[in-house]
């Protein structure tokens, strides 16, 4: 199980959207955050339901699916730059 920063203003990187509903999210900066979320994965219930969707996650990224979405950006932005051309 993953503790995960939650919210946008720490200053800190936020990376709730890559863990989606796989970590349990925390205030970084609160200790009271921060040790209840501890005290969650202690449950052995809750810290297996995590790890299984940790497993299930991890299957949205991969290096071919990366490679997938980097390639349709490519071919939209050439389209979009042989459209210009022809303007």
């Amino acid at each position: 199980p993953v503790l995960i920063r939650a919210g946008n203003s720490s200053g800190v990187a936020n990376l709730s959207n890559a863990a989606a509903d796989a970590a349990l999210l925390v205030d970084p900066f609160n200790v009271e955050s921060i040790a209840d979320a501890m005290e969650k994965v202690l449950d052995e219930e809750v810290r297996n339901e995590l790890i299984e969707k940790g497993r299930r996650r991890r299957e949205d990224f991969s290096w071919d699916k990366a490679a997938e979405k980097w390639w349709k950006v490519i071919e939209t932005q050439s389209r979009k730059d042989i459209k210009t051309q022809r303007l």
